[in-house]
């Protein structure tokens, strides 16, 4: 009888309800990968730990079967940490002093970083070198004495967060039939021309923002800086004002929601409360990005906001609402002017090439 019942299941009603099991799954684990960063890199608040949990979260998200669970794939990811380490020391000690020199660098290795990108290549190995060639110089201009320490614990919180990836994917596995299903498919060879425009629009916007920001010498907002780079890697941002819209309410839901962790971890501010908060939030952000919802693909940088926001919320002292509310500020702007930039460049610099 059970048997009958069984086969006469409909088979789109069994796929769906395996579809819903891997996005259990893959929420389950991206919430316990986040809070595991997130909570060992707020006990232990080695330099640069923020970024950690920013790792975590964006590996996390992008859902790829299995992406760390062998030892071969730990190692490789491990490399383009070291890889992103070598690069961003490699501007910070010799080409910040001669300021056009690094400024031409930049604009060049961020054309390859974005057409590698477009191109296919590895996620993880795009966001590490990025993120070092913008991160450590604005850190090593103030300090160039601790340059290489800045550089090593940037090293530290990627491979911490490749670990972090690999105990939640050891926890929480996808089904046998997922995890055996093919990967990211190979990295395009040859010359991409659509690649090429699409990583020379990126490069473009995101350049005259970077070097802004070292002019001034903002490096108490590296997390600003962080964020930046993380969004200028989120999907779409060049297809029209609609996008643009959705990138700008992600980034308001990510600042209401890291306002409400803070007012909450105040009330109650003792660490166990923050790692189920930290769980809580990861649920609720994981049930959107791993939805149909048309916002999915926008929820991650909502929660890379609160986790920068948050993450550079701690330790700074009595005026932290008014640190808080101006990152928030500036990262509102940063986000606004991505946007009108692409809009500007799509509308009046590009046409012919649409």
């Amino acid at each position: 009888m059970s048997t009958e019942t069984v086969g006469q299941i409909p088979a789109s009603a069994r796929r769906r309800g395996q579809l819903l099991d891997l996005r259990a799954i893959r929420v389950l684990r991206f919430a316990l990968g986040v809070t595991l960063a997130a909570g060992i890199s707020f006990a232990f608040e080695w330099p640069l730990y923020f970024l950690c949990p920013i790792f975590t979260a964006v590996f996390l998200a992008q859902a790829l079967p299995n992406p760390a669970s062998t030892f071969k794939d730990a190692l490789l990811n491990s490399w383009y940490v070291i890889e992103g380490f070598a690069l961003g020391l490699v501007f910070t000690l010799f080409l910040i002093p001669f300021p056009g020199l690094y400024i031409l660098a930049l604009g060049l290795v961020l054309f390859h970083i974005f057409y590698r990108l477009n191109r296919g290549e590895s996620f993880w190995r795009v966001l590490m070198h990025l993120l070092a060639v913008l991160i450590l110089p604005m850190l090593g201009q103030m300090h160039e004495g601790m340059s290489i320490g800045f550089a090593a614990n940037f090293a530290v919180s990627g491979i911490l967060a490749i670990l972090f990836v690999m105990v939640a994917y050891a926890l929480f596995p996808d089904p046998p039939r997922q995890a055996d299903a093919p990967r990211r498919p190979p990295a395009t060879t040859g010359y991409v021309p659509t690649a090429a425009v699409a990583a020379l629009k990126t490069a473009l916007v995101v350049v005259p923002l970077a070097v802004f920001m070292i002019a001034l010498e903002w490096t108490s907002e590296v997390l600003v800086m962080t964020f930046v780079a993380v969004f200028a890697l989120s999907p779409r941002l060049e297809h029209g004002l609609s996008e643009g819209l959705n990138s700008l309410k992600s980034t308001l839901l990510g600042g209401i929601a890291a306002l409400v962790v803070y007012w909450l971890l105040v009330a109650v501010p003792e660490f166990h409360f923050f790692l189920a908060l930290m769980l809580f939030v990861a649920l609720i952000f994981g049930q959107g990005i791993f939805s149909e919802h048309p916002l999915a693909r926008y929820l991650a940088s909502a929660l890379i906001v609160v986790l920068v926001l948050v993450g550079g919320s701690t330790g700074e002292g009595k005026d932290i609402v008014e640190k808080l509310m101006t990152r928030f500020l500036l990262i509102s702007t940063a986000v606004i002017y991505i946007v009108s930039a692409f809009y500007v460049l799509e509308r009046f610099v590009f046409r012919s090439t649409r």
